[in-house]
Order: C-alpha cells, then sequence, then structure tokens
C-alpha cells in the first residue's frame, strides 16, 4: 500500500483521540511533520553496519522523534510503501503517537532512556527502560487492535519477506518482552502502567530487568 504525508496526517490526528483514551495519557503532536521515506533512508536512521541497517530496516514499520532544542517539530516517518492493510497501519501509527505521549508526560524517564542508551557498553538499564518504552507503546498499538481495528492484517511483500528473516531478533523481543511484562504484572490498569514512569534504576530493572 502506497502510502500518502495528507492521509497520515489526518489518522494522526484521528487516532491520537483513541491513544489517549486507551493510555490516560494526553499527547502533544503540534507542531507535527510527516516523512514518507525509502528503505535506504530508514538504514541511515539505524546503528550498526550498512548490511545490518539495510536488513533491520525491514523490520521498522514507523519511527517518531520528538521535538527538541535542535529539532523545533515533532517527527513522524513511515516507509512509502507498506505491507499491510489500513487497520494495521492505524496500529502501527497508534504505537509512534504513544511514543508522543511519552516524551510529552514523562520527560525525566526519556532522559534517563536516553542516557542509558548513549553507553558505548551494553547496559542492564537501558534494556529494561526500552521494554517499558516499547512494551506500552506495543500495549497500545495491540490494545488499538482489540478494540477498534480487529481486521488489522499484515502481508508482507516478497522482499520483505527474504530480508525480515535476517534482521536482528531482539529488537522485536524488546516490544513483546515488554508488552508480556506489562500485562502479566498490570493488566489493563493503566494507573498503576502509567505510574511506572516515575520509577528510577533499580526499581524499573527490577520489573523489566533479565
Amino acid at each position: 500500500m502506497r502510502l500518502n504525508k495528507n492521509d497520515i496526517t489526518q489518522r494522526i490526528e484521528k487516532i491520537s483521540k483513541q491513544v489517549e483514551e486507551i493510555s490516560e495519557l494526553k499527547t502533544q503532536l503540534s507542531p507535527m511533520r510527516v516523512e514518507l521515506l525509502n528503505r535506504i533512508r530508514f538504514a541511515e536512521c539505524l546503528d550498526g553496519n550498512f548490511l545490518k541497517r539495510f536488513f533491520l530496516s525491514y523490520a521498522i514499520w514507523g519511527f517518531y522523534t520528538h521535538k527538541d532544542s535542535i529539532q523545533n517539530f515533532n517527527l513522524f516517518e513511515f516507509p512509502k510503501n507498506y505491507g499491510g492493510n489500513e487497520e494495521d497501519l492505524n496500529c502501527v501509527i497508534g504505537h509512534e503517537i504513544m511514543h508522543n505521549a511519552q516524551h510529552s508526560n514523562f520527560p525525566d524517564f526519556i532522559l534517563d532512556l536516553n542516557h542509558y542508551g548513549s553507553w558505548i557498553t551494553d547496559c542492564k538499564y537501558f534494556k529494561s527502560y526500552l521494554r517499558l518504552f516499547e512494551g506500552d507503546a506495543e500495549f497500545i498499538s495491540k490494545s488499538l487492535k482489540s478494540e477498534y481495528y480487529p481486521n488489522s492484517k499484515y502481508a508482507p511483500s516478497k522482499m520483505i519477506k527474504l530480508f525480515l528473516p535476517k534482521t536482528d531478533e531482539e529488537v522485536e523481543n524488546v516490544y513483546e518482552e515488554g508488552y508480556k511484562i506489562i500485562k502479566r504484572e498490570f493488566g489493563n490498569d493503566r494507573k498503576k502502567i502509567n505510574s511506572l514512569y516515575n520509577l528510577r534504576n533499580k526499581e524499573i530493572l527490577e520489573i523489566f530487568g533479565d
């Protein structure tokens, strides 16, 4: 499915209300920009050697960057050609909108996440923070599918089927592991889930660590 910037912008504005309802958090979308990228451009945003980044780009369906002192707008990036149906696209958009809500409501958590993520060596805290960050966004995506988009379906192209097995499995594991921990420990209790972002370091490690 070939994507259109105006359509994606309208979807973000609509789905943000659904994300707010499910997450019990407010989003702050404005100022916002939408970009549609080819896979080479997606690969440029990732870490590792070019071959790894290129393969890994086929496992990413959306990308969100929050505004800061250098970039004065919230940036949503998606591939020009999407392999799922419209309902699946909506769930992915909801995942990225949740990242906007996390940045907007929990800046101290984001500072810690970025701090640990900037370490050159592997950091146990970073993986724990990332499990909460991505796991909760996955919680929103799956909730959207359950409540609004039950016919969501991803049907990858032959190209993606070829590249996807070569991607780093840890990327998907962080999403799913974080989601499963949240569901197992807190169910659908958004008050308890949202309170997790006020925890720090060892407290987050205790819940989301290996």
